[in-house]
């Protein structure tokens, strides 16, 4: 005896190639530019200390290290942040602080609540 899972729903090649088609649409054209010339990570999460994002930010910077600048994949962090709190502004900054750090400012882009 074991569970059976529900199949994830396959996207036909017609769907696929609209969405391929179509991404970019709904975003703004300079995020669009940032996206479209590299590999892209996206990460969504609530800008919150606990759930860790310098990792990502850690992992990045390994992963490029000795990468020429033009293969250089990117990192879209996007997700629920309210300015309104001190703990999530204060962790803003921290973010902000360690890009700058690490020399990710071409390679990461913070899209707060998008």
């Amino acid at each position: 005896p074991g569970v059976l899972y529900p199949a994830v729903s396959v996207p036909t090649d017609r769907d696929l190639a609209a969405a391929k088609d179509g991404w970019g649409s709904k975003l703004p054209p300079d995020l669009v530019a940032f996206i479209g010339s590299h590999r892209t990570f996206l990460s969504i999460n609530r800008f919150e200390r606990k759930k860790n994002i310098e990792l990502a930010l850690e992992a990045l910077y390994s992963l490029n290290a000795g990468t020429p600048h033009s293969k250089r994949c990117r990192l879209v962090v996007a997700g629920g942040y309210d300015e309104r709190l001190p703990q999530a502004r204060s962790y803003m900054a921290h973010l902000l602080a360690t890009i700058e750090c690490l020399q990710l400012q071409d390679q990461v882009w913070l899209l707060p609540s998008f």
